[in-house]
């Protein structure tokens, strides 16, 4: 590899931490169906691999707090149980 790929991969920004449907709605202290009945709806951004949606956490949780009007979120951030990218 050239020191062109190295410097590509290293501005390349590490994945936000995702979550999957369980894993966000018990983040969120929602149920799993309201969940994914508002994923089907439409109004909360998630990715689809497979069968699966993921969601970016810190994404939803902005959405949200943005919706409820407070703008605070400070006791939804990313639990220990939903990793980023990180190692």
């Amino acid at each position: 590899m050239g020191d062109s790929c190295f410097a590509i991969l290293a501005s390349m920004a590490l994945p936000e931490a995702l979550a999957s449907l369980p894993q966000m709605a018990r983040h969120l202290r929602v149920s799993t169906r309201w969940l994914r009945a508002e994923t089907d709806a439409g109004r909360i951004p998630h990715i689809k691999a497979g069968d699966q949606r993921l969601f970016n956490v810190s994404v939803v949780v902005r959405l949200l707090a943005e919706r409820a009007g407070t703008g605070d979120h400070s006791d939804l951030q990313a639990s220990p149980d939903i990793k980023g990218g990180e190692s």
